[in-house]
């Protein structure tokens, strides 16, 4: 989990065993945007900026970290943070929920799980 704004607003972004990334809006509880594209649960996810657009790094068991761009467009249809997506008692996700964002990168390389991640202010990079 992390924290960032997206449009000046707070938001949080959490990561699930469920395979998603999603980034909540804090004052409202409503449901941003959702990244998808990951085969295992994601154990890290850290934000940042990359050729001056604000990007999300998620990783996980799958050995791969994906870069996402963190677009600050209108809110994605469906849960809040009240409503989870889910039946109760079940472990199906909702499908007629909100939609995936960009996935901007795939970084693929290491041989085992990736556990965390973290991204850098790079000065001059990217301009």
């Amino acid at each position: 989990m992390t924290c960032t704004t997206v449009d000046g607003r707070p938001a949080v972004i959490t990561g699930s065993a469920d395979f998603t990334a999603l980034v909540w809006d804090l004052e409202s509880g409503a449901l941003r945007h959702t990244l998808s594209g990951h085969t295992d649960p994601i154990f890290g996810i850290s934000v940042g900026t990359a050729y001056g657009q604000p990007v999300v790094v998620t990783c996980g068991p799958d050995e791969i970290a994906m870069v996402w761009e963190l677009p600050g467009d209108e809110p994605d249809r469906g849960r809040t943070a009240s409503t989870s997506g889910r039946t109760p008692g079940s472990t199906k996700q909702d499908t007629a929920g909100p939609t995936a964002r960009d996935e901007l990168h795939r970084l693929i390389g290491h041989t085992d799980r990736l556990n965390s991640v973290a991204c850098a202010e790079l000065p001059g990079v990217g301009r």
